[in-house]
């Protein structure tokens, strides 16, 4: 059985926290959602292209256009994450909740800054 480490290094009483197969998935969804693509070393094509909306209006218009960039890009980076549903609002300047399901697993909710 594998796991997966968690990408932010969190840790607890045993070391860093791990996930099995059956949270994986959503471990690799929430590292895609924090990561803008070009950062990671070795895959500079991983990632998502949310900077290309900061200085779009924060409005539902531009909430549209990142539930479809998500769609479109995060299984081509996850191709493991089949997406339920994907949910994004503004929240604050340069601010949008961003909710995404995926089969099988919780939902993925975040609060991302662009």
């Amino acid at each position: 059985m594998s796991q997966e480490i968690d990408y932010l290094l969190n840790l607890n009483i045993d070391g860093v926290n791990t996930y099995g197969e059956d949270q994986a998935v959503a471990v690799r969804v929430a590292e895609w959602l924090d990561t803008p693509q070009g950062e990671i070393w070795g895959a500079p094509q991983w990632g998502n292209k949310l900077k290309q909306y900061k200085h779009l209006p924060i409005c539902d218009d531009t909430a549209a256009a990142i539930e479809n960039s998500i769609l479109m890009n995060l299984p081509e980076d996850v191709p493991s994450a089949v997406i339920t549903h994907i949910s994004v609002k503004p929240h604050e300047v340069d601010t949008y909740s961003i909710q995404v399901g995926i089969l099988g697993q919780q939902d993925i909710k975040k609060e991302t800054r662009l």
